[in-house]
């Protein structure tokens, strides 16, 4: 997390601030400040507190979740999740998706040794074996069939 609250969202309602702190004391305008600017750092909060939950929720699933369902789960608008994600690691929740599911293949490849590839790729979240090998090639460079030869894993053929 950057840490960082985006200002630049807040440019509006700030300027209405400053408009309506005119004409009265210090103390009253510094509360007014202080009130708007806690309001919206509690907003920030839950926004993290989404997208860490967020981030927990498609480690736990191995990245199964499509973000449709991420976002009906966690109760969060996409471009929110989106919006948050990119905020927080940089990514968008498909890539960073993408992302768990291969490596939680790379990191499991035994466990999956006598599947077929179509076994495989649905037991991963994917919605058939052509978009599984689609995937793996974008992480990888190369299909998964080169992939296990290399690791010397044999998948059962049919």
């Amino acid at each position: 997390s950057s840490g960082n609250l985006p200002f630049d969202s807040l440019k509006g309602d700030f300027q209405n601030i400053l408009q309506a702190i005119q004409g009265i004391d210090n103390n009253e305008r510094i509360n007014i400040i202080q009130k708007f600017l806690e309001e919206q750092l509690e907003k920030y909060k839950k926004e993290t507190i989404a997208i860490d939950n967020a981030i927990k929720l498609i480690r736990e699933t191995k990245g199964e979740y499509t973000i449709e369902e991420l976002c009906n789960k966690l109760n969060i608008h996409h471009k929110k999740l989106e919006r948050g994600f990119l905020n927080t690691i940089g990514t968008t929740p498909k890539v960073f998706s993408r992302t768990t599911r291969f490596l939680h293949l790379c990191h499991h490849l035994k466990e999956y040794e006598n599947l077929t590839m179509t076994q495989l790729a649905y037991r991963l979240g994917y919605y058939d074996q052509a978009h599984f090998i689609k995937g793996f090639k974008a992480f990888s460079g190369i299909t998964p069939k080169e992939y296990f030869q290399q690791n010397n894993i044999c998948f059962a053929e049919f």
